[in-house]
């Protein structure tokens, strides 16, 4: 019986320093959550920053289109 409760703890013991999975997906620890949501938030930020400059780059090439039709459209009006 005794060996039995030895033979328990060192399985309980072995399996403790393993992380524990769902599914087949390890499942992280509540600090590991922590860094991770820092990490997706500073991804995020730098996402929304790409973005942001993608939309300044865009409309300053449709202002230029505009400026050009315009143009276009003056030259083409005159007699």
């Amino acid at each position: 019986m005794a060996l039995a409760g030895v033979a328990g703890a060192v399985v309980l013991t072995t399996r403790s320093g393993r992380r524990r999975k769902v599914l087949g997906v390890p499942v992280p620890k509540p600090n590991d959550l922590k860094v991770d949501a820092q990490k997706l938030t500073e991804a995020i930020a730098d996402a929304a920053k790409r973005a942001d400059r993608l939309g300044q780059r865009v409309s300053r090439v449709a202002s230029g289109v505009q400026d050009v039709s315009e143009t276009a459209n003056a030259v083409a009006k005159k007699p």
